[in-house]
């Protein structure tokens, strides 16, 4: 028996790299928290077969956020905050083109860095507890919507620490964002954050390395760097 073999499949697959740097200035006084977050995002995209990437870089989407500490046991060893965000869209949202010969937002709700058309409203709260004297844990539930386009997105968050000594902390965290559209995919991701942050009474730096454990739902992730440097003034 004879026949002709199928031709291979056309390879099509686009890669790239992307990155946001967001500056957070975070007020706090008695069990109230106030902040402000402005990050600037860029990115870029190739397509295996073409010699064209596009790139962008630009404004992210700013959000205000206001915490409020509504429990804390007399020990000090637990606590419970709520806290309430808004995060509004600064319209650049861009993807790139089919062609890959420009960028752009016919058709587009979310970019490739995650800024979005839409403004988001969030509620979400956090319960921190120590468990002994080097180690604490962290559980954060984070419920947001996009009504402009009908995106919605459930966020846990679970993490721990480990004081390595009095100015050094080894981090790890989960985090699983559920994502559900009206129009488009639905899906879950999950990334694992391995880092450390040596810190004194006015400045911490951190570092720490995300991978993607699941990736379902928008551009694939597999690996990245987080730097982050906080200064605290009385």
């Amino acid at each position: 028996m004879t026949g002709k073999h199928p031709l291979p499949p056309t390879v099509n697959e686009m890669s790239g790299s992307q990155w946001v740097m967001p500056m957070n200035v975070l007020f706090l006084r008695h069990k109230l928290m106030a902040g402000l977050t402005i990050p600037v995002q860029s990115w870029e995209v190739s397509r295996t077969g073409l010699t064209d990437n596009v790139s962008f870089n630009g404004m992210h989407d700013p959000a205000l956020r206001v915490g409020y500490q509504i429990w804390r046991d007399y020990a000090g060893f637990q606590a419970v905050s709520l806290y309430f965000e808004g995060r509004f869209a600064s319209g650049n949202y861009h993807q790139p083109m089919l062609n890959m010969t420009d960028k752009t937002r016919t058709g587009v709700q979310i970019g490739p860095a995650e800024a979005t058309r839409g403004a988001w409203f969030q509620i979400g709260g956090a319960y921190s507890r120590q468990l002994n004297n080097r180690w604490n844990s962290h559980l954060n539930l984070t419920l947001a919507n996009d009504p402009r386009d009908g995106i919605s997105k459930i966020n846990p968050r679970a993490g721990l620490e480990y004081l390595l000594d009095p100015n050094c902390v080894a981090l790890a965290e989960i985090d699983a964002p559920s994502w559900t559209m009206e129009k488009g995919p639905d899906g879950n991701n999950v990334d694992m954050l391995l880092g450390l942050a040596w810190f004194n009474e006015r400045w911490q730096f951190s570092v720490g390395v995300p991978f993607a454990v699941q990736s379902e739902w928008g551009y694939k992730r597999d690996y990245g760097l987080i730097l982050g440097l906080n200064y605290r003034q009385d």
